[in-house]
């Protein structure tokens, strides 16, 4: 099976429809679907492109996952949704348009778009998930259509900045951004370091944290392995799971006594850490440190 074209008369595909089919290689939709299940497409290897017609209303979570050599994809204007891992892996994608008529954006939705170099998001998104963009180690162009609502935008060519609170004048959340920066300074209006923000930056030395952020989430820091140190300032609270996990290069930070929680795994994998300051309640079992790293616990 290379070839399918779908019945006019059909208005939905439904949940894992077409998942497997390893030589489908192009599919003719009619402007007849309204709606595209979940893992409808899943693992279709071979598939490398589909147009989804302007009627289609909602696409499944995972709907096109692992679709490797998909290269193009045109998303329906009446989309409001693009779900959980709809395009999980999908390694040959390079660019993609999403209409302005999207206002959430799920999970890990691009996660390992390994080829994705260019993004065109609507500021009107008014829900935006953890790890969009993990493992998108190309990406470095971020445009941003400016819509009558303004939650999202893109500033100083580096950053993918939220309000998440839609009332406010400021954006507090930081996503992600360029991954090939080396230096950067976090804006001082920003409150939370968002999951998987500075995942995969591999190139990135050095960062400074303001002191208006309150948390660090999970994956924050996640395969940064040139960081080499990095200092948190007495404002945050809360480090998350894995936040600075694989920072392979990391051989000095201080938690500050502000800090009332570490996630999991916080530094699995920095091998090269030898010690850690934190403050006297943190209990750092679990955390991921290894056995020669000294830990130092700070006065209460």
């Amino acid at each position: 099976l290379t070839k399918i074209s779908i019945l006019t008369s059909v208005t939905s595909i439904g949940d894992y429809a077409f998942s497997d089919c390893f030589t489908l290689t192009e599919i003719f939709i009619p402007t007849s679907v309204t709606s595209i299940g979940s893992s409808t497409f899943i693992n279709c290897i071979s598939l490398t492109k589909i147009s989804i017609p302007k009627f289609v209303t909602s696409i499944g979570s995972s709907a096109f996952a692992t679709c490797i050599k998909l290269a193009e994809v045109s998303i329906s204007a009446s989309i409001t949704t693009i779900e959980d891992s709809t395009f999980y892996y999908c390694s040959s994608l390079i660019e993609i348009l999403l209409p302005s008529t999207v206002t959430s954006i799920g999970d890990s939705v691009f996660s390992g778009c390994s080829s994705l170099t260019k993004i065109s998001i609507p500021s009107s998104i008014e829900s935006i998930k953890s790890s969009i963009f993990t493992k998108c180690p190309k990406l470095t162009q971020i445009s941003i259509i400016q819509c009558k609502i303004k939650r999202l935008d893109f500033i100083e060519d580096k950053f993918l900045v939220f309000k998440s609170d839609s009332k406010s004048e400021t954006y507090d959340t930081l996503f992600c951004f360029r991954k090939n920066i080396e230096t950067i300074n976090i804006p001082p209006f920003i409150k939370k370091i968002g999951s998987s923000a500075f995942s995969g930056c591999s190139k990135l030395k050095q960062i400074s944290i303001p002191t208006s952020a309150t948390s660090i989430g999970k994956y924050a820091f996640i395969g940064c392995s040139s960081l080499t140190e990095i200092s948190i300032p007495t404002s945050v609270t809360s480090i998350g799971d894995l936040a600075f996990a694989e920072c392979s290069s990391l051989t000095k930070i201080s938690i500050p006594s502000s800090v009332k929680s570490i996630g999991n795994s916080a530094f699995l994998g920095c091998s090269p850490l030898r010690e850690i300051s934190v403050p006297f309640n943190i209990n750092t079992e679990g955390i991921g440190l290894s056995e020669q790293v000294k830990v130092i616990k700070k006065d209460k």
